[in-house]
């Protein structure tokens, strides 16, 4: 999400994990002379192949769970990894 600008937050933060975080942001951030950033095409090339290769193992791993596991479990499984998160954003956003 941060690679494709859909984060919430334009800060940054700066030191050490400021440019750590320009590996998948791509944001540069300023020191007393120059902005600074890992980032780089290579780079980009490699966060797209490694969500793209999360995408495809997730999938996977669901086909894989309903044709060898039991499906009844599987669903279960899947409906609380999905209604988890929703609660805790939900609960966050209630705030």
């Amino acid at each position: 999400m941060q690679k494709i600008w859909l984060h919430g937050s334009q800060k940054q933060t700066h030191g050490f994990l400021g440019l750590l975080s320009t590996l998948h942001t791509g944001l540069g951030f300023k020191t007393s002379d120059h902005i600074s950033t890992l980032s780089s095409d290579l780079m980009d090339w490699f966060v797209w192949i490694m969500a793209l290769s999360l995408v495809l193992n997730v999938i996977l791993g669901v086909v894989m769970a309903y044709k060898f596991g039991h499906g009844k479990t599987a669903t279960w499984c899947l409906l609380v990894g999905v209604a988890a998160p929703l609660l805790i954003i939900g609960i966050q956003i209630a705030r």
